[in-house]
Parts: structure tokens; C-alpha cells; sequence
């Protein structure tokens, strides 16, 4: 709840400052398109069932890399000149869509014989209060730094169960079973990239390639619908290496 409280709190004061503002700044609108490379993180969770010698130890191996596609809109500041260090500040409000990607690893007994294989699906789409610096205008050629917080909407579901081992003892081979879920993480975010204003006949757009690492909070699954005596869920974080290409179309870039 305090998470939640913070990001409000710098909402109304983003408000407060363009409410103050005078012709010091224009608007922009930008859309992204890159890969995120998921950070994967090992772990174990030991679930006790009602099945006697059942693999119950739950290992995650892999998350997958996945694709992200954002829009954002936003106001720029002109704090200096070009020709000057950190000439403007962008901030703005996007919203990322992360395409669903797949969760692996493998359930094996206290002796780390491999009994199955699960997969799980995991999705995400966030609303970020983002805050970009240019740090100078070289020819057109902008470096930039940049941070933000939000809020993530995470999904994870589609809990499957496939048997490694050739004649499992009755009462083995039912899945486990765990429920989808649904929650809202607090989100962070940074990175640094360049913008490049197009020609003079394309000037109020301008590309960039941009590195940004994200964490969008963890995602958890619901109990067990196999097994009522398996009291812990499964998961995965969500944190992604995020490589992007950005069109933005930029008022304040006049002749």
C-alpha cells in the first residue's frame, strides 16, 4: 500500500509542476518495440502432498525471452540550452505490453531423480510515470538517461504437468494442478539510450535505441487443485533486460 501511495503522490506532483509551467514545453507522443530478455532466477520450493513418494520438489529452470511493445505521451521542459548539459527533461505516462512468455523447470524427489516436466505462462502489462534526461544535443545525436515507477498488472496461468519417468505408481501421474492468479506489483524501472533527430524533412520525429531494465514485481499461482495438502505456490519474477527502438514525434523540435 505505501508502494501505491508513493507513485500517487508523484503523480500529483508531475501535475503540480505542469500546472506551474509556462511555454517551456511541448508535448510528445512515442511508441517502442523491442525484446526483453528475462532475468532468470533459480528457484526451489519443496511442496508437501498427500501422495506418498511423489517428486515434490519444484525447480524453475527457465523463463523465456519475450517481446515488449509500449506507447507514451508526455511533456518536454527545456532546461538549457542546446549547446549546454542536460538541455531538456522529458516526463511522461506509458503503458508497456509484455507478450506472454513461457515458464519452465522440472519436479524431482529428495534423491534428484527428475519424475516431471511443468510449464506455466506468464504475462505482464504495466503503466509507468517515466522521467527522461537528455544530456547534451550533439548535431542532433542526444544521449539520455532515464528512470521511472508504476504500477504492473501480472498474470500467470496454464500449469501443465508432462512425466519424465516410464511407469509412475498410481496416484503419480495426476498434475498438481495449481490455479491461475492474478496480481498488482509495484515496478521500477532504468535505463540509457540515444535519440537521433531525423532529416530535416522528417525533423519533428526522432528514433532511438534504448536499454532499460525493468522489474515488474513477482507473480505467484493460486493453491493446488490436485492436492489440498500442498499449501505453497509457484512463481516467477519479472525482470527483463529490455532492448527497444522508439519513434517519437517531438513539437519543440522548430527552426
Amino acid at each position: 500500500m505505501r508502494q501505491f501511495k508513493l507513485y500517487f503522490s508523484v503523480l500529483l506532483l508531475l501535475a503540480s509542476h505542469l500546472a506551474q509551467a509556462d511555454d517551456d514545453f511541448n508535448w510528445w507522443a512515442s511508441m517502442e518495440l523491442g525484446a526483453a530478455y528475462m532475468q532468470n532466477t533459480d528457484q526451489t520450493v519443496v511442496q508437501a502432498t498427500s501422495v506418498p513418494h511423489r517428486p515434490n520438489i519444484y525447480v524453475t529452470d527457465n523463463v523465456e525471452d519475450t517481446a515488449v511493445l509500449g506507447v507514451g505521451l508526455g511533456y518536454t521542459f527545456e532546461l538549457a540550452d542546446d549547446d549546454d548539459f542536460f538541455p531538456s527533461n522529458r516526463l511522461g505516462v506509458y503503458y508497456d505490453y509484455y507478450v506472454p512468455t513461457n515458464v519452465s523447470g522440472h519436479i524431482e524427489n529428495d534423491h534428484a531423480v527428475v519424475g516431471y516436466i511443468y510449464t506455466l505462462q506468464a504475462r505482464s502489462h504495466s503503466l509507468w510515470l517515466n522521467d527522461q534526461f537528455d544530456l547534451f544535443n550533439w548535431n542532433d545525436i542526444i544521449p539520455f538517461i532515464e528512470g521511472g515507477i508504476g504500477v504492473s498488472f501480472n498474470s500467470i496461468y496454464d500449469y501443465k504437468e508432462t512425466p519424465v519417468l516410464a511407469n509412475l505408481p498410481a496416484g503419480h501421474s495426476r498434475s498438481a494442478g495449481f490455479e491461475s492468479n492474478s496480481d498488482t506489483s509495484f515496478a521500477w524501472r532504468a535505463g540509457a539510450g540515444v535519440n537521433v533527430v531525423l532529416p530535416r524533412g522528417l525533423k519533428p520525429f526522432t528514433l532511438g535505441l534504448l536499454y532499460r531494465y525493468s522489474d515488474r514485481g513477482d507473480i505467484n499461482t493460486g493453491p493446488s487443485e490436485t492436492y489440498p495438502t500442498v499449501n505453497k505456490s509457484l512463481g516467477t519474477p519479472l525482470k527483463s533486460n529490455d532492448v527497444l527502438l522508439s519513434l517519437t514525434y517531438s513539437g519543440f523540435y522548430d527552426d
